[in-house]
């Protein structure tokens, strides 16, 4: 459901491709860009600069466009090797061998490179689902999770049913926390915000119970404990959200079985950017009872109470 494209700096060196290409990439499309290399932004406007056929208007709107917060929402920054000394295109084939991108899109013809006048809705490597019915199983869900899992430094798992007295929850949790702390990434922070449906301390306790064998050691992660404000919104939907975009996981994140499907889908940028504000710490949405703090040191499952 989450693409990562190379996109050759030089295909955005035109008003037309620049923008058509930056209005068809972010999370809501299933499209990333590759920050591949790590200053491509800056490439893509110094060769906009001497390109003559853009106007001073039109670059001024490039600049804009390139450098505001919601553009880099459309980068996945992977840790890829880049040799200076060879071309962008022959960077982006060695990496493709070592770590596949979705597609290579250039305007010069090599093997493995989707041409940029091929690009429309008909070629197979320009679609993607943005929406699925999946197995309500945990092992399925975390094959959809796993390439967020991969490209995002902030996981956030919305939901307000989770319970770890029950199997269902803590069967499905140990699943995901599990494939998160098995790549060895480090993340900038993992958080699970769910209901107050018991006191911080029971919860925790039973927490630790359930996923102490399941952490790995020097992670750590939030957990939030909301309650629904009077005459405000209900805490129901669940997300997977991200700090580039999110899913919705309309029946929830539980593990029940294979004959039940869930609609999986991703977030457009306005539902995205709602949901995310509503579980802020700062929230007038909702009421945060508690933030509970767990982490693993010398092999023993901790938690403090913050709120």
């Amino acid at each position: 459901m989450i693409k990562e494209y190379a996109l050759d700096p030089q295909v955005m060196a035109s008003w037309d491709n620049f923008r058509f290409f930056s209005s068809q990439f972010g999370c809501q499309y299933g499209r990333m860009i590759s920050k591949f290399p790590s200053g491509w932004k800056r490439i893509v406007f110094e060769l906009c600069q001497n390109n003559h056929g853009i106007s001073e208007i039109q670059l001024k709107k490039i600049e804009v466009n390139l450098y505001q917060r919601e553009f880099d929402r459309k980068f996945v920054k992977n840790s890829r090797d880049y040799v200076n000394s060879l071309g962008w295109i022959e960077n982006a084939l060695r990496s493709n061998q070592n770590k596949p991108f979705h597609a290579i899109i250039s305007s010069e013809v090599r093997e493995s490179v989707q041409l940029v006048d091929d690009i429309d809705d008909s070629n197979e490597k320009w679609k993607v689902d943005i929406g699925l019915p999946v197995p309500r199983t945990a092992n399925h869900f975390v094959k959809v999770f796993t390439p967020f899992f991969l490209l995002a430094n902030d996981i956030i798992f919305v939901e307000p049913h989770f319970d770890p007295h029950t199997s269902k929850w803590y069967r499905a949790f140990r699943i995901y926390f599990r494939k998160l702390f098995e790549n060895g990434k480090r993340y900038r922070k993992i958080e699970l915000h769910t209901s107050a449906k018991m006191t911080p301390k029971i919860f925790a306790d039973e927490f630790i119970i359930k996923f102490e064998q399941f952490f790995t050691e020097n992670y750590g992660i939030h957990v939030y404990l909301w309650e629904r404000i009077d005459n405000n919104e209900n805490f129901h939907p669940r997300y997977l959200l991200t700090e580039v975009g999110g899913l919705r996981i309309d029946y929830g994140f539980d593990d029940i079985s294979e004959d039940e499907t869930t609609d999986i889908s991703l977030l457009s940028d306005i539902v995205y950017e709602k949901r995310k504000s509503n579980i802020e710490e700062s929230s007038t949405v909702f009421n945060l009872v508690a933030k509970i703090l767990f982490s693993k040191k010398n092999t023993r499952l901790t938690y403090s109470i913050l709120q």
